[in-house]
C-alpha cells in the first residue's frame, strides 16, 4: 500500500504542481521582486523537479504493478526469488502482461529523448546563429575597451546594447547609445550586460525554452518561461545599481 500511496501522491503534486504552482509563486513581478536571483531559483527548481517527477510517474508505476524486478522470464525468475525469500506472504499482481509495463517505461523514455533532442537541436541552432551573429559584427563593428569591458561597438544611431554568450567582447553597444549616456550610466549599463554573463543567464533561459518547447502545455512550465527572463533582468538590475 505504500508504493501506492507514494503513487498517489506523486499524481496529486503533478496536478497541483502544474495548475496551481504558478499562482502560489505568485507570476513574474511581485513575489520575489525585492530578491530576484531566489526567485530565479525557485521558479528553475520547480520546473525541473515537476519534470523529474512526470518522467519518475512511469517506472514508479511499474514497479507498483510488476513488484521489483524486470518484465518478462528474467522478471517472473527475480519476483519468484523474492517471493521465496519474503517471510510476508506475497501480494498478487494486478497485470501479468509485458505489454503495460512496456508502454509505460515508453512513455517517459520517450519523453525524456525528446526533451534531450530538442535541447540539443537548439543548442545548435544557437551556436550557428551566434556565429552567424559574430561575422556580421566582425565586419560592420570594432571592438573598443569601455572601462575596463571589452566590447563590440556597432556604427549606428540606434541605441541598443546587449551582450552574447562568447569568450571575448561579449557586450555589444551602438554609437547611438554611447553618445547618449552618461558616463555613470555607461558604467551601470556594462555592469547590467556582465550579470548577464557571469550568472550565466543565456544557459539557463535556453534550457527553459527548450522545456517549454516541449511541455507548453504544462501552466507551470510556460509560466517559468515568463518569470525566469523577468527575474534574470532584475537580478542584473541589482548588479547595475550597486
Amino acid at each position: 500500500m505504500i508504493p501506492l500511496a507514494l503513487t498517489l501522491a506523486l499524481l496529486v503534486l503533478l496536478v497541483a504542481g502544474a495548475t496551481i504552482g504558478p499562482r502560489v509563486l505568485g507570476g513574474p513581478t511581485p513575489a520575489f521582486s525585492a530578491r530576484p536571483r531566489l526567485g530565479i531559483t525557485i521558479w528553475t527548481v520547480s520546473a525541473a523537479v515537476w519534470t523529474l517527477a512526470l518522467l519518475a510517474l512511469g517506472p514508479l508505476l511499474t514497479w507498483i504493478l510488476t513488484g521489483p524486478g524486470l518484465p518478462g522470464r528474467v522478471g517472473f525468475v527475480c519476483r519468484r526469488c523474492l517471493a521465496a525469500a519474503n517471510p510476508f506472504p506475497a501480494e498478487s499482481q494486478m497485470w501479468t502482461t509485458d505489454v503495460p509495463v512496456l508502454a509505460m517505461l515508453l512513455v517517459p523514455l520517450s519523453l525524456g529523448t525528446w526533451l534531450i533532442t530538442s535541447a540539443a537541436m537548439r543548442r545548435v541552432r544557437s551556436r550557428e546563429e551566434l556565429r552567424t551573429h559574430l561575422g556580421a559584427l566582425t565586419a560592420v563593428a570594432e571592438q573598443r575597451r569601455l572601462h575596463g569591458t571589452q566590447v563590440w561597438v556597432l556604427p549606428t544611431s540606434d541605441r541598443a546594447v546587449y551582450c552574447l554568450p562568447t569568450r571575448r567582447a561579449h557586450i555589444v553597444i551602438s554609437q547611438g547609445a554611447l553618445d547618449a549616456l552618461s558616463r555613470d550610466e555607461l558604467i551601470a549599463v556594462l555592469s547590467h550586460e556582465r550579470a548577464h554573463i557571469r550568472q550565466r543567464h543565456h544557459a539557463l533561459l535556453g534550457a527553459l525554452r527548450s522545456l517549454r518547447g516541449v511541455l507548453g502545455w504544462v501552466p507551470l512550465i510556460a509560466a517559468a518561461a515568463i518569470a525566469v527572463p523577468t527575474y534574470a533582468e532584475m537580478a542584473a538590475d541589482d548588479v547595475a545599481r550597486r
